[in-house]
C-alpha cells in the first residue's frame, strides 16, 4: 500500500495533531512563522538536546509500528530548520522511531521557522496527553514550559503564572510548583526518583540543596544503598538552609548506625553433657545446675582478677 504524501495533509488541521480545540487554541496563540508540510528524510532529523521525554520500545510502540507498516504515517510531526543543516524535531518522536523500525526512510512534518521559546512550548504541549510520564519528564517539561512562557510573556507585556499552567495541564498549581522544584535535582538523583529509590516528596526537599550538597547525597545513596525518609530529607534541607550541611553530617543523617552489640546464640548439645547428669534430671533441672556452676565460675574469675590487681599494685609500690 502506498504511503501518505504531503498532499494528503492539511496544514490547518491542527485538531488532529494537537488533540482538541483547547490545544489548537494554545498552539495557534504561539508565535508561529509561516509553515508548510514537507516529507523529510529520516537521515536529516535531529533530536533536541533538552528534549525532556523518553521514547520507549513498548507494546504501544509495536502497535504503532504495525500501523505505520499498514497505512503509513497519517499524522505529521513538527520540526524547524537547523542552522547546521537538517531539521530539529519538536513533535513526533514516537512516529520517527516507528518509521525507523518499520523500515521507512522519510516522514511528513509541519515545518516552520519557530523561535526558541515557541519551539519549546510546541514540544511540551504536543506531548502532554501521553498516557504516562516519569517524574523527571514531568519535572523538566513543566520547568521548560514555565520559563519559555515567562520569556514570551515579558516580550508581550504579560506574565505567565502557575495558575495558568495548572489550567493548561490539568494539575493544581502546587503540583506544578513541586515538579518545577524537582527539576533542580541533578540527573543522577532524578534517575533515582524515576526508579523509586527516592520518593517525590523527598526529591522536592532535596532540590533545595546546592549542587555540591546534592552530590553528597547521591554518593552516599549509591555507596550504602540507604533509604531516604521524608524526615531525613527535611533534616538535610534544614541543615543546608543554615549553611551547615557537610558530607559527614549528610552521612550521619542518612546512614543509621547499627548497634555495636552482636547477638550471640549458644546451643549446648545434650550428648555432650549427658554423662554429667542422672537420667532422672529434667531439662529445667539441668539448666538450673548449669547456671549455678557458671555463677560460681564467674565469682572465681572476679576473685582471680582482684588478686592479680592487688599483686600488681604491691609490686608497683615497692
Amino acid at each position: 500500500m502506498s504511503k501518505p504524501m504531503a498532499s494528503d495533509f492539511e496544514v490547518t488541521s491542527y485538531n488532529d495533531l494537537f488533540g482538541n480545540d483547547d490545544e489548537k487554541k494554545l498552539i495557534d496563540g504561539l508565535n508561529r512563522a509561516k509553515e508548510e508540510i514537507k516529507i523529510l528524510p529520516l537521515s536529516e532529523l535531529h533530536e533536541r538536546a533538552d528534549h525532556p521525554f523518553k521514547v520507549r520500545r513498548d507494546t504501544q510502540m509495536d502497535e504503532l509500528v504495525g500501523s505505520i507498516k499498514e497505512i503509513g504515517v497519517m499524522q505529521p510531526g513538527m520540526a524547524r530548520p537547523r542552522k547546521e543543516g537538517g531539521y530539529e524535531v519538536l513533535a513526533g518522536y514516537r512516529r520517527w522511531l516507528g518509521c525507523e523500525i518499520a523500515g521507512l526512510s522519510e516522514m511528513p512534518f509541519i515545518v516552520g521557522n519557530y523561535d526558541d521559546d515557541t519551539a519549546i512550548r510546541i514540544m511540551i504541549h504536543t506531548n502532554k496527553y501521553r498516557d504516562s510520564f516519569l517524574p523527571s519528564e514531568k519535572a523538566r517539561a513543566y520547568k521548560m514550559d514555565y520559563e519559555a512562557a515567562k520569556r514570551q510573556g515579558k516580550r508581550n507585556g504579560g506574565k505567565k503564572t502557575l495558575e495558568e499552567m495548572a489550567e493548561e495541564f490539568g494539575e493544581s498549581w502546587k503540583t506544578i510548583q513541586r515538579f518545577i522544584w524537582l527539576a533542580r535535582l541533578n540527573d543522577e538523583l532524578l534517575e533515582m526518583v524515576d526508579a523509586e529509590r527516592i520518593g517525590i516528596s523527598q526529591g522536592v526537599a532535596l532540590s533545595f540543596l546546592n549542587e555540591e550538597e546534592q552530590s553528597y547525597v547521591q554518593e552516599i545513596v549509591e555507596k550504602t544503598g540507604c533509604k531516604i525518609s521524608k524526615d531525613d530529607a527535611e533534616k538535610l534541607k534544614g541543615y543546608s538552609k543554615e549553611g551547615n550541611l557537610t558530607y559527614a553530617l549528610a552521612k550521619e543523617v542518612l546512614v543509621k548506625k547499627k548497634s555495636a552489640v552482636v547477638e550471640r546464640k549458644v546451643t549446648i548439645k545434650e550428648k555432650n553433657i549427658k554423662e554429667y547428669f542422672p537420667e532422672s534430671y529434667t531439662s529445667q533441672e539441668i539448666e538450673k545446675v548449669l547456671y549455678q556452676l557458671l555463677d560460681e565460675w564467674k565469682k572465681k574469675q572476679n576473685f582471680a582478677e582482684n588478686i592479680g590487681d592487688t599483686t600488681h599494685t604491691q609490686k608497683t609500690e615497692e
